[in-house]
């Protein structure tokens, strides 16, 4: 029952990032201190949805589909912040 709670803790700090987005359908305009902390949102929720779901993906024990969902999410995740920086910064010095 443990491993079943820990996978479905992961699920939804996954999920988190899901809040920024609808915030941002629902809003107008996002400003300041409110900007800055999804963003701060989303990148401890990706890390550490990772971070969890690699150590129950790892574990034969632990592994079931909840955790391997969980890895797929954040991976993606993580892929579209690293291609959101990239793309930033070579748009910054071109």
């Amino acid at each position: 029952m443990k491993k079943i709670k820990l996978s479905v803790i992961s699920l939804v700090i996954s999920l988190l990032p899901f809040i920024t987005l609808l915030v941002s359908l629902f809003t107008k305009e996002i400003t300041g201190g409110l900007q800055t902390g999804l963003i701060v949102l989303n990148i401890i929720s990706v890390l550490s949805g990772f971070g969890l779901s690699i150590s129950l993906v790892k574990n034969p024990k632990r592994r079931d589909v909840f955790s391997i969902v969980t890895l797929c999410i954040c991976a993606f995740f993580g892929l579209l912040m690293f291609g959101i920086l990239t793309f930033g910064i070579i748009a910054t010095f071109m």
